[in-house]
């Protein structure tokens, strides 16, 4: 499982008589402590499994939050926020760790020390939301503040970017979700925040921009974007608060979009308040 929902990013495997119930006891193989707290999902390439996490504590957004058990009042209130870990220091570190697939023992640890603006964040979500990615070559990582890192197989920094700072805060509501997609030699990024919204393609080996698709400014998307092939080539699919859009995934140019009203609705139990930091 390289990405976010597997090889294809459709959430389907090809795999055969696999587990289908854990518990504490049953189909365990192992477990390992994470340096830090983070809803990414692993990735998997050979013996490796890769994950980030986050170390000290980000800004939590005001207000109501969407619940889980949204429709069950008994459920909800019986909720948590996402576990903190505490850094020593008290700065917030970004963290990319790699675990043998087989045994569970840690390979290598990779922190950044956040900068920049953190934006306000769920209370079930932090900076580590966002699931890395593997190509075989390098491991390439996305945090809510908008730095990205590509690092090789043994944990060592091939390139870096800010994209909160060189392009526009990543400032959206409830925080970044959005994962990378991998298409040929470029990675491409969705980044619908309140100030700007774009889409953005990266050299994989570089990290330089190949192409950047704005997409105004308020539009709201915790997705990832999904490559298909169309009846005149292969489209990139994105999803936001806004409509459904189409993208070439080679040029960044607009191929069509179906608009819609965005609906959203939540109920908060009354007597349930988010912590606000």
């Amino acid at each position: 499982m390289p990405q976010w929902r597997g090889p294809q990013s459709q959430g389907v495997s090809s795999e055969t008589g696999l587990p289908v119930r854990w518990s504490a006891e049953q189909n365990l193989a192992w477990k390992a402590r994470l340096a830090g707290t983070g809803v990414s999902s692993p990735v998997v390439w050979g013996d490796q499994v890769i994950v980030t996490s986050q170390t000290g504590r980000a800004h939590k957004a005001g207000g109501s939050f969407p619940l889980l058990a949204r429709d069950d009042s008994t459920l909800a209130e019986r909720e948590n926020p996402i576990q903190e870990a505490v850094s020593a220091s008290g700065d917030v570190f970004l963290v990319v760790e790699a675990f043998s697939r087989a045994s569970g023992k840690r390979l290598w640890e990779h922190r950044v020390k956040a900068r920049g603006e953190l934006p306000d964040l769920h209370e079930k979500h932090n900076l580590a939301t966002p699931t890395p990615l593997v190509d075989g070559e390098r491991v390439y990582a996305l945090f809510g503040t908008g730095q990205l890192v590509a690092l090789d197989l043994k944990g060592r920094e091939v390139w870096t970017r800010h994209l909160g700072l060189e392009i526009s805060p990543f400032r959206t509501a409830w925080g970044h979700g959005s994962s990378p997609v991998l298409y040929g030699e470029t990675l491409i990024l969705l980044c619908d925040h309140q100030p700007r919204s774009y889409l953005l393609a990266l050299d994989r080996r570089t990290g330089r921009q190949a192409w950047l698709a704005d997409r105004g400014k308020g539009r709201v998307s915790h997705s990832t974007p999904l490559v298909v092939r169309g009846p005149n080539g292969d489209e990139l699919i994105v999803n936001s608060s806004a409509r459904i859009d189409a993208y070439d995934p080679a040029t960044g140019k607009e191929l069509w979009y179906a608009a819609a009203s965005a609906r959203r609705r939540f109920r908060a139990p009354s007597s349930r308040t988010a912590s606000s930091t």
